[in-house]
């Protein structure tokens, strides 16, 4: 069996695979490592570990540590400048995380088209690839959550305990500091994705939007366009990174 491991910033992900075959996954908080670590004990028949994480040197030397004892062939995934016909578009391709980096293979490699790629987790990160497999560069802005956390720490009026992202696909003014977070926060997605949608169809290219991460699929069905919803997109990614 092989075992894929989405290590993000707050959140770990995995799946366990026989023969290209999902036999069991899971997702859980990143302080929940050694549960988890302590529950692979019950699998014996793990050949080989495939691995995306940018969630720091402690977690990855903690994971790795685990799997070398027990004598798993365990395999980081690298961002390169050329991986499974796709084309990097930083000059130091080591610079963009491996989780973007795997969600755009893994997309280009499913479509085979124009894609805009959204992966809404603990920062929200976009890249556009052309028909090609060319990565044409992406943006990055911070994450629900986190936009929260730093709107309440630059002010002092707002009051704001939990805010609830599957409640608005309405883009009307809101009525209280939760709806009007709510969905300033979204609307800022919703228009910079259908901005860079709107750009490329000006240059005669049709895009798909691929969305993923924590919060991706709150996100579908208030974008326009061809969208698709893959909530195992990076893990997707790591067969062409990692043979």
């Amino acid at each position: 069996m092989i075992l894929e491991v989405d290590a993000g910033n707050s959140r770990i992900k995995w799946r366990l695979l026989s023969s290209s075959i999902v036999q069991s996954r899971g997702v859980f908080a990143r302080k929940d490592l050694d549960l988890w670590l302590k529950e692979l004990d019950q699998i014996s028949q793990i050949k080989k570990i495939r691995v995306s994480s940018v969630a720091g040197q402690n977690t990855l030397k903690q994971m790795g540590a685990y799997f070398f004892e027990r004598g798993w062939d365990f395999v980081e995934a690298q961002t390169a400048k050329k991986t499974a016909g796709v084309t990097c578009a930083y000059t130091d391709p080591s610079a963009l995380g491996i989780d973007r980096w795997m969600g755009i293979v893994a997309a280009y490699n499913q479509f085979r088209l124009p894609c805009i790629i959204v992966d809404a987790g603990s920062a929200v990160s976009i890249d556009i690839i052309d028909g090609n497999g060319l990565h044409l560069g992406g943006y990055i802005m911070p994450g629900f959550e986190m936009g929260l956390q730093a709107m309440l720490a630059g002010t002092s009026n707002i009051k704001v305990e939990c805010l609830d992202f599957k409640e608005s696909t309405n883009f009307m003014p809101g009525h209280s500091t939760e709806q009007c977070v709510v969905r300033g926060q979204l609307l800022a997605v919703k228009s910079m994705v259908e901005h860079i949608y709107v750009s490329l169809q000006a240059k005669k290219i049709i895009p798909e939007i691929v969305l993923t991460g924590g919060n991706g699929e709150q996100l579908v069905g208030i974008i326009d366009g061809s969208v698709h919803f893959e909530p195992d997109l990076v893990l997707n990614g790591l067969k062409f990174s990692i043979l």
